[in-house]
Formats: C-alpha cells, structure tokens, sequence
C-alpha cells in the first residue's frame, strides 16, 4: 500500500498529457483559444508535478519508512565495503614500496578513492545496527513486562511460550548464517539446520524436536553398516570408502555446528531475555 502511495505521488506527469496538447494544437478542427488553454493547463501541471511532487518525493519516502534495511542486508554490505577498504590499503601498502611512485601524495589518493567515506559508513552502519539491536532488546523486555503483569492462565501461558520459542528459533537460524558467513559450515549443513529450526517453528504446537529431523537426513544404522563391509570390495572399494568419508565429515560438521549453536543461543537467551537476529553479537561475545 504504501508503495503504491509512493508511486503515485511521485509519479511524474505531464508527458503523455503534453503530447496529446501538443496533437490537439496541431489539429485545426480545435478553436486557437482552446489549444492555448490546454496547452498551459497541460504545461502547468507539468511544472508543479516536477517542483512540488518530485522535490518532495526523497522525504516521503524518509516519512514512510520505505527506505529502511535490514539488519542482515546492512551487515552483508558492510562487508562488503570492509572487504573493498582492506583490498584499497593492501594495493597502496604494495605501491608505495615502488620507487617511482615516492613523490605521490598518498593521502590524497586515499581521499580520491573514498576510503575515508567508505570506513565513515561502516561505523555509520554499524551504529544504525547498534540502534536497531538495542530497540529489539527494549521491545523483547515491554513484551516479558506485559505478559508477566497480564496474569498466567492456560491460554495466556500458551501464547508467551510459542512467542518465547519463536523467538529462540528465530535467533538460532541467525547463528546458523553467521557461522556459514565466517566458512564454519557448509552450505548443505546450513540449508538442513535451517529446515529443522523451520520445521518447529511450523510445528509450534509439538515439542521441538530439531534433531530427530537432523537424524532423518543421515544415513541409517544399516546402511552404514553395509557401507563399511563393502569398502574392502575390488572396483566398488574406494566409492564406497569416499562415501563413508563424506558422509562422516558431514554427520560430524551439522553435529558440531548444532551444539555450538545452540549453547550459543541458549546462554544469550538466558542472560539477556532475547538475542540479536542476525547471531553476529552472540558470536563476538562468546569469543
């Protein structure tokens, strides 16, 4: 809905309606009076569509909060422009060692290329980050206030625990990305973690039960064993031998990665009643 508002105040008009004014003035079948007055109408709204309309269009879009990012989306383009400054300073560390290059002005090449703007906008962004974290912490508290002031039937128990556990599914799913954004697991462990985390999120009406869900996705107790006396067989032995290899890296990789993240999430929920979405804070601190 409020794109739509958008568009609509911003939309531009006048160049259709200036085209047909223009195809009207050249028809002699209309009287000079009209065309004149439909030509000024036709440029007259132009005009105020482009000075009113299109001046004012930056601070709706602010007034609306159609420009707002997520807190994920800010973190990856904050890496992104941590990655392009590192990449910037290495290639001037590596020129300014060139003797040709010793008269060179190395901080206005800095400030031509914009490092100093780019790293501007990473501490800009992650304050914003700060903000937004610190915002959701309030609101995670209001909410706990709320539902400990507002009594304790059955009904209202209920619906604070599948809040309570949504939100710690939610904060999970957020270690899992951080831990694959920092090369700790693979994309097929991370892509089966997350279908757990949403399988008890659709299921709130039943027990978490993630890891028996994890379970499913291995292989079975006698397939592996069939696996390991056929690893000795000529032709098929060094398959089946990559095959019990993979696997056993992939058990011991979503393994490793489910405990860690939920020890992760689990002592921040303890200690601060909520977690950061994206999981990167619950990673620092630990470390």
């Amino acid at each position: 809905q409020m794109c739509i508002r958008d568009r609509t105040w911003g939309g531009i008009r006048g160049a259709i309606g200036l085209c047909f004014a223009l195809i009207i003035s050249e028809d002699p079948a209309f009287p000079n009076i009209l065309k004149q007055l439909i030509l000024l109408d036709m440029a007259g709204c132009a005009v105020l569509t482009l000075t009113v309309n299109g001046l004012t269009t930056p601070q709706l879009v602010v007034k609306m909060g159609l420009n707002n990012q997520s807190a994920i989306k800010t973190k990856v383009f904050n890496s992104f422009l941590e990655s392009m400054v590192s990449a910037t300073e290495d290639h001037c560390g590596e020129l300014k060692v060139n003797p040709y290059l010793n008269v060179c002005e190395w901080d206005k090449v800095f400030w031509i290329a914009g490092v100093e703007k780019y790293k501007s906008m990473i501490r800009d962004n992650y304050r914003t980050i700060e903000m937004a974290g610190f915002q959701q912490k309030n609101n995670a508290r209001e909410m706990l206030d709320v539902a400990l002031m507002s009594g304790s039937g059955p009904e209202h128990d209920d619906d604070f625990i599948i809040e309570a556990r949504h939100r710690f599914l939610t904060s999970l799913k957020g270690v899992y990305w951080e831990l694959f954004e920092v090369h700790q697991c693979g994309g097929d462990t991370v892509l089966l973690l997350l279908e757990s985390a949403n399988n008890d999120i659709d299921n709130e009406k039943t027990a978490m039960d993630s890891w028996s869900y994890i379970m499913n996705s291995f292989y079975n107790t006698y397939l592996m064993k069939v696996l390991v006396h056929m690893r000795e067989l000529p032709y098929f032995g060094d398959h089946v031998k990559k095959l019990l290899y993979d696997q056993m890296v992939y058990v011991h990789e979503v393994t490793s990665t489910y405990i860690t993240c939920l020890l992760y999430t689990s002592d921040a929920a303890d200690d601060l009643l909520c977690v950061d979405l994206g999981g990167r804070r619950i990673i620092k601190k630990k470390n």
